[in-house]
């Protein structure tokens, strides 16, 4: 779940869902009957069996959390997103959705005054869940990236632009989709909208992208690539696992290929004009005219020695002929 990303994995939600995973809380020993019903409603043998002590640490986290923490009013929507993040992450037969949606009911109700989830996703296709997950992240860490953003005056990583980039994409995707829709993740976005209030949000950006090593620079080319291969499809959807690390949105790189390209061009331009209007160029034209000058007389002075060469040996052949005639014709 985590995206490699220092900057990205830094944000308030990467780290509460560091902490849901990590389950640092233990059960209180007087609720001991009720979380062995919870492990019973898991169905043994089963996918979801097989993560169940990993969403037993996140329930013991919320269920528990002190009232004072930071995320304690927004605790069971980060639990919803990420029990769905962890299910479809380790590809949970939809077949099992209705239970995963009766245990956190059944554990929210629990804990939570009596009350369930308005919203029910279990019937929410990944690409759906994915774009409303994206877009709650977003407003949970407005503040923590307008202020990183501001102290690296506008500089960013790749994937950080990404994030911010595809918050803001599906933030629309999602009103257009959901003018006329009622599905439930329609309902669960109408449900963020009336919360986050995501029109008094200022809109962000980070104009310059920040490589620090080699490596890393390999790696953002990589993301680059896999966000062309799999980013948006014909209506703006994104791919599930590019968006979970931020690896989706159509991103430029004019910026650094004119950062390489001015370089060039600039000694080009200025070999050109010390060629052209200054006595270098003139030097150097001389040069090589006088190169070529003295290369052509050295090629004809070869030639005619070449020449003369062969008509001497030409003339004494001659000559030694006409003097062994005579003797020839003597003896015959």
């Amino acid at each position: 779940m985590e995206s490699g990303d220092d900057s990205l994995d830094n944000l308030p939600s990467s780290k509460f869902y560091r902490e849901l995973k990590k389950g640092s809380i233990p059960p209180n020993n007087n609720d001991q009957a009720y979380w062995d019903f919870i492990i019973k409603s898991f169905p043994e043998n089963s996918s979801i069996y097989k993560i169940s002590d990993i969403l037993l640490k996140g329930f013991y986290y919320v269920s528990y959390m002190n009232n004072n923490d930071d995320f304690y009013q927004d605790r069971w929507n980060y639990l919803y997103f990420w029990v769905w993040d962890i299910v479809h992450e380790n590809f949970v037969e939809s077949s099992l959705f209705p239970n995963i949606m009766y245990i956190i009911n059944s554990v929210k109700k629990k804990f939570d005054n009596d009350k369930i989830y308005d919203f029910d996703l279990s019937d929410t296709e990944l690409d759906e869940f994915t774009l409303l997950k994206v877009l709650f992240d977003y407003f949970q860490n407005y503040e923590s990236i307008k202020t990183e953003i501001a102290s690296n005056k506008s500089e960013c990583s790749l994937m950080y632009k990404l994030h911010i980039e595809n918050s803001s994409s599906n933030y629309n995707i999602l009103t257009k989709r959901c003018q006329k829709e009622q599905t439930s993740y329609c309902k669960f976005f109408r449900y963020i909208e009336t919360t986050y209030k995501p029109q008094n949000y200022v809109k962000l950006k980070c104009d310059r992208l920040k490589i620090s090593k080699s490596h890393d620079l390999r790696k953002h080319m990589e993301d680059l690539r896999q966000g062309t291969l799999h980013g948006h499809d014909s209506e703006g959807t994104i791919n599930a696992h590019l968006v979970h690390t931020g690896e989706t949105q159509k991103f430029s790189f004019s910026s650094n290929i004119l950062s390489i390209a001015f370089p060039i061009l600039g000694i080009s331009l200025i070999f050109f004009i010390f060629y052209k209007f200054t006595p270098f160029g003139s030097l150097l034209h001389s040069s090589r005219l006088k190169k070529k000058t003295t290369q052509h007389n050295l090629d004809k002075e070869q030639t005619e020695e070449l020449l003369n060469n062969t008509y001497s040996e030409e003339n004494v052949n001659s000559t030694t002929i006409q003097h062994r005639l005579p003797y020839h014709i003597l003896n015959m």
